[in-house]
């Protein structure tokens, strides 16, 4: 969400023309303050509409707020794909519907991109310094100077602010109804967009409501609605994927970082989503690949923990018996054996592994590596950590109980635990004690201090 908001200050700031004269500026400054009369005024008196303000924009890119003022901009020839950052872009961005309806009508082209250069910020910071005469501090020009070029320049259409900085559903069907492409670049489809960008409802909400004194402060009039997103502009993240499939999208393009949208979705905890990808048939059997990691949609599910999208998973014939290298997150050292009902016992999961076991998923012998144990702030070498061992280290009965009632595997099988990673991970005598320990899961969760998980597993001979 920091991210998105920072490119969206950065695409606010070309907006601001820092060059105050005449009455070209008035125009300029009257669509920033959604005044129409003022606007009128500027261009009885000479100003053309088709002018650009220094960092490239016309009238209309300003005027976005106002459909008022954009009509009588249309209507005296202001160009709808003027200037280097299009108003069909600033209107999708933020949820000026009507305007973007305008806009389109009068020609505006949905593909034709615009042009972020963050540079635009130092070139305003050092106009604004230089601006103070005498009292300017030339350190920060020559600081601010020295940056300018260095900062890469980048493209954006309509349709990739609207999927990555809005939940605005009738700026979407619009660009779709209108021709927008679902070709994003380099493997990118408008659901890898959804997918690495969406946010609920009520988060875009709280987050333009933030923006909005920020929006002043550039020089905006902002509308009331800006700060309290009405429901019929701004949408869920699931509707606007339907949209997105009725253009029948490819489901399991691989993006430049070897996703597809799925793996995303599921990657990045958006469960409804994911819901959605699947129900319209998204390849549950493409994995993610990185040199020698390889992780299947399954996998990812098991660390998202939400049991529907497991069970889809499942049913579309995904194999639970698959594992894969993770790390540890405390240690940081990497270890291999880890099966998707594994990951699920570790994060708590205890429904998504309740539809693995009734899938038929089965333990293993389990992982050896380097673990972290967090009921003791210890990091040790393991072997034969198998998943009771992590739902004890969890305290977690319910997750115990499972185990103890799905499978007899555990009667004759021992944690191993060798030596500590390295002697600022000790904590006294028990960090000492289990070291070099053989465990059955009852005598390890007794010596955890987890009583309740400990009578469980005696009662059951373990």
């Amino acid at each position: 969400m920091k991210f998105q908001f920072f490119s969206y200050i950065l695409a606010l700031n070309l907006l601001v023309n820092t060059a105050a004269a005449g009455v070209q500026e008035e125009l300029f400054t009257a669509c920033l303050q959604n005044d129409f009369a003022a606007v009128k005024s500027s261009v009885e008196n000479g100003a053309e509409v088709n002018a650009l303000n220094e960092n490239g924009q016309n009238a209309l890119a300003c005027a976005f707020f106002s459909a008022e003022i954009s009509s009588y901009l249309i209507e005296k020839g202001c160009d709808p794909n003027g200037g280097n950052y299009p108003a069909i872009i600033q209107a999708c961005n933020n949820y000026s519907v009507e305007v973007a309806g305008l806009l389109i009508q009068a020609g505006a082209d949905p593909n034709k991109k615009g042009i972020i250069d963050p540079n635009n910020t130092f070139r305003t910071l050092v106009a604004t310094e230089k601006a103070k005469g005498k009292d300017a501090n030339q350190a920060m020009i020559k600081a601010w100077s020295a940056n300018i070029g260095k900062l890469p320049v980048s493209e954006i259409s309509a349709l990739q602010v609207t999927l990555q900085q809005t939940n605005c559903v009738p700026c979407l069907k619009l660009l779709l109804d209108n021709g927008a492409k679902m070709d994003v670049g380099e493997g990118t489809t408008p659901l890898h967009l959804l997918a690495t960008f969406s946010n609920t409802a009520e988060a875009r909400k709280a987050m333009f409501a933030q923006g909005a004194p920020i929006m002043e402060n550039f020089g905006f009039k902002v509308p009331a609605w800006y700060s309290d997103l009405p429901a019929e502009k701004n949408g869920s993240p699931e509707e606007m994927l339907d949209l997105l499939l009725q253009k029948s999208p490819d489901l399991n393009n691989l993006d430049k970082n070897g996703y597809t949208p799925l793996l995303i979705a599921l990657n990045l905890k958006k469960p409804e989503l994911a819901k959605g990808l699947l129900a319209a048939g998204a390849d549950v059997q493409i994995p993610y690949k990185f040199k020698s990691i390889t992780k299947y949609p399954v996998t990812f599910a098991a660390y998202l923990g939400d049991a529907q999208v497991m069970q889809m998973i499942l049913d579309k014939g995904a194999d639970f018996s698959v594992e894969s290298w993770e790390i540890d997150e405390f240690s940081a050292g990497y270890s291999k054996g880890f099966t998707p009902l594994l990951i699920a016992v570790m994060k708590n999961h205890l429904d998504c592994a309740r539809v693995l076991i009734e899938k038929g998923a089965k333990p293993t012998e389990g992982i050896e590596g380097q673990m972290h144990v967090p009921g003791i702030d210890c990091t040790f070498m393991v072997k034969n950590k198998t998943a009771i061992f992590f739902a004890i280290e969890n305290n977690n009965p319910a997750m115990v109980q499972l185990m103890m009632d799905s499978f007899s595997f555990w009667s004759n099988h021992k944690l191993e635990i060798k030596a500590p990673i390295n002697k600022q991970n000790y904590n006294g005598e028990r960090c000492n004690f289990l070291a070099g320990g053989k465990f059955l899961p009852g005598m390890y969760a007794k010596k955890l201090g987890y009583d309740e998980i400990a009578a469980l597993l005696s009662a059951k001979g373990l």
